[in-house]
């Protein structure tokens, strides 16, 4: 029978810094400092070009799957997985409802010329009380 693993000095150290009320599991450390090039392009890409957004933000790739991820899950709004641009969307722009939010996406993410190449459309979540 395996002996249950305890968590890695990173990892305690982590969940000992978050608030009592905000402890939530985290992934494996190796996911923590290792994740897929993919995906680190899309993060960086991401903080690099919508840090700024007031408005809760996401980036999809062409299967509609989510790119950016929280570190701490449930610590942002979630975004669906998957969420599709609409098939007669020609404008590159579409609101589509997915549970009980809106969502704008726009599908011309290639504009942007330093956009990694898996990423096809932003999602923006507009959150009540953001600036207009």
């Amino acid at each position: 029978m395996a002996k249950p693993t305890s968590p890695s000095q990173l990892i305690e150290t982590l969940t000992s810094a978050l608030p009592p009320e905000q402890s939530r599991p985290l992934p494996p450390e190796a996911q923590l400092l290792r994740p897929p090039e993919d995906e680190t392009a899309a993060d960086r890409f991401f903080h690099r070009s919508l840090s700024g957004c007031p408005f809760p933000t996401n980036l999809y790739d062409r299967s509609g799957a989510p790119q950016v991820r929280p570190l701490v899950p449930g610590a942002a709004p979630d975004f669906p997985d998957p969420l599709r641009m609409p098939a007669q969307s020609h404008a590159g722009v579409a609101f589509v409802v997915a549970g009980e939010a809106l969502f704008l996406l726009y599908d011309r993410i290639d504009r942007w010329e330093d956009a990694p190449a898996i990423l096809s459309r932003l999602a923006v979540l507009p959150a009540e009380g953001a600036p207009c």
